[in-house]
């Protein structure tokens, strides 16, 4: 009987104290996450920083001012501005992806660089 009893003891002791091992286990997992965190959001600013500067150079070099400059450079000398009879522009919306609009299906736009301007008119026949 009394072994019984003490056997009864030990395994609820035992059972407790597994119990709370994984609670503390469980516990000590999460501090060391959240330990991480500080660390990882220095990491994510830093690429959103990073990200940022990225931006800035990809706009600051397809900027118009910068794209002048670079023509000036002697390995795009061969590059010349378009005549404005040469530009043809065709709009369409979403509703007409890839196909012309059947009530001005020979209209055209042209943009003219120097006046920055767009002209509609019919395509030759």
């Amino acid at each position: 009987m009394r072994r019984n009893i003490l056997l009864k003891i030990s395994i609820c002791i035992l059972s407790f104290a597994s119990v709370i091992y994984a609670y503390l286990e469980d516990q000590n997992e999460v501090i060391s996450l959240s330990m991480m965190v500080p660390s990882l959001e220095r990491q994510l600013l830093a690429i959103q920083e990073e990200n940022t500067r990225l931006r800035y150079e990809i706009e600051r070099f397809e900027s118009p001012s910068n794209l002048m400059q670079l023509a000036k450079h002697c390995e795009f000398s061969h590059l010349h501005h378009p005549y404005s009879d040469d530009i043809i522009c065709v709009t369409f919306n979403s509703n007409d992806f890839f196909m012309p609009r059947p009530q001005n299906a020979n209209a055209y736009e042209t943009f003219s660089l120097e006046s920055q301007s767009i002209v509609v008119g019919a395509l030759p026949k």
